[in-house]
């Protein structure tokens, strides 16, 4: 059990949202955080390594007894908060630490934080896949395929309002639905398989249809 009324050495640490308060009593190297020992409170040897990497750098594993207060963040970058708190501690307790510490990267702030997301990427600098050929959709608007390219022959659209229509592989008479009161008058298209003139060419997105 560690005294709370010994004198001690106090050093704060912060890495991304992580806050550790660090007190250094003499002692023989116990390590407690948030109440609980550092090995059951991480359950990584790696972040405990993290932690006494500030300790093995000045040879004093057995010579401080920690208790850590921490907030915030993750396991992560509590322990690498907490390593800092654990460094600026010991050079309060001796300045002759500065050295090695600063040696070994210890004494530097990591400000490095996630990046914030941005609108139309899915995050901070990913974008959604780019697609060349779009495949067309209701109501003469165009919407990104998922499966692939659609063939300009498979499917056939306008402005005048029709629901697409899948494999018009020749010339086609198209008849409109029944959709609520409301019944379209009957008209008819000309396409031809493969011709790029003028008069047989595929309607486009603004395409004028005559009814019949």
């Amino acid at each position: 059990m560690i005294a709370s009324t010994q004198q001690y050495y106090y050093g704060l640490g912060r890495r991304k949202c992580a806050v550790a308060r660090v007190r250094l009593y003499p002692g023989d190297g116990q390590i407690v955080v948030n109440g609980r020992q550092a090995h059951d409170y991480f359950g990584r040897e790696t972040l405990v390594t993290t932690v006494r990497e500030p300790l093995r750098a000045v040879d004093a594993l057995a010579r401080f007894n920690i208790v850590v207060k921490v907030l915030g963040g993750g396991i992560s970058g509590q322990a690498d908060a907490i390593s800092l708190g654990i460094a600026r501690a010991l050079l309060v307790s001796d300045e002759t630490h500065r050295k090695p510490l600063r040696a070994d990267g210890l004494l530097t702030r990591d400000a490095r934080v996630k990046e914030r997301k941005k609108p139309g990427l899915k995050r901070a600098r990913k974008a959604p896949q780019y697609t060349k050929r779009r495949e067309p959709c209701r109501y003469g608007s165009l919407r990104q395929g998922r499966h692939g390219s659609v063939s300009p022959l498979s499917v056939l659209w306008c402005d005048v309002g029709l629901q697409p229509m899948p494999e018009i592989q020749s010339a086609a008479m198209i008849r409109t639905r029944r959709i609520g009161p409301i019944t379209r008058p009957r008209m008819s298209m000309r396409m031809i398989d493969g011709a790029n003139t003028k008069s047989n060419r595929m309607p486009g997105p603004n395409c004028s249809i005559r009814p019949s």
